[in-house]
This record gives structure tokens, C-alpha cells and sequence, in this order.
């Protein structure tokens, strides 16, 4: 879908338009060569912050770049505090004291490593559950669901 954005003095003006929409407004405008005050906007997805990193609004600025206006997503990386309160939460909820805690990455590794089908392909379901005892996966069976 294209969309287009009204402007003003080089700046973006509310939400963009969809082409139909644009075009129910301007009918006889020529797309190939917008006048001033109209641009293409570019939809850009809200990015995924890093594991120390946080996305500062739930909505994008607009800004205008070689022509072309594009959402921009504000990132900025985590405060000391933050960082510390994020990690003192992460080692909290490890699964077992025989796991160890990735703080560069934001997880938990266990001693043994996940079973090859540990997930049901496709889903959320899990297969297997940790045996801090023995050390080892225990294969959920219909039995143990119920």
C-alpha cells in the first residue's frame, strides 16, 4: 500500500494517507511527480530493542529524508539502574541453582542442553520440564498433564 504525507516548510503534517485516499482528495494529481507539499511516506516497524536497550514511545516521529518521510523509533539504551534492576529480576526467576545467567544476553542456560524436540514444532508447547534433582529433562507424558 502506498502512502503519502501532507507538508508544510519541509515538515510532515499529520497522519499519512493511503494513495485512494489521496487520490479521493486530489483527483487530478500525478503521483509520479508530487507537487509541494505532499511526499511519500515510508512505514518502518517498531524496532526490537536489545536486552539493555528500551524503545522510548509507543508512537513514531515523523521526519523527511532525501524526500521521502519514514517513522522513526526513538531507542536509548538502559540507565545503570535499570540495567541492574532488569538483571537482579533476570537471576530471581532463573529455573534451577545449577543454571547459569547470560547477562550480556538476557538468559538462562541450562547445564544440559535442551532436548532436540524440547518444543512442539510450530507452538509454545513444551515437551520436557527440568529435573534439578537429576540433573536431566523430564519428558512430559499424557499422564503428567492432567
Amino acid at each position: 500500500m502506498n502512502l503519502y504525507i501532507l507538508t508544510s516548510g519541509g515538515q510532515p503534517l499529520k497522519h499519512p494517507l493511503t494513495e485512494s485516499n489521496l487520490l479521493l482528495l486530489i483527483p487530478t494529481i500525478d503521483l509520479e511527480n508530487l507537487p509541494e507539499g505532499i511526499c511519500k511516506f515510508v512505514r518502518v516497524p517498531r524496532p526490537t530493542p536489545g536486552p539493555y536497550q528500551v524503545v522510548v514511545s509507543t508512537k513514531p516521529s515523523y521526519e523527511i529524508i532525501d524526500g521521502i518521510c519514514y517513522d522513526v523509533w526513538e531507542v536509548r539504551e538502559m540507565t545503570d539502574e535499570e540495567k541492574q534492576e532488569k538483571i537482579r529480576m533476570l537471576e530471581e526467576g532463573i529455573p534451577g541453582p545449577s543454571w547459569t545467567t547470560d547477562i550480556e544476553n538476557f538468559t538462562w542456560h541450562p547445564p544440559v542442553p535442551y532436548p532436540d524436540d524440547y518444543m512442539i514444532p510450530g507452538t509454545d508447547i513444551v515437551n520436557y520440564t527440568w529435573n534439578e534433582n537429576t540433573q536431566s529433562w523430564d519428558r512430559f507424558s499424557d499422564d503428567s498433564v492432567s
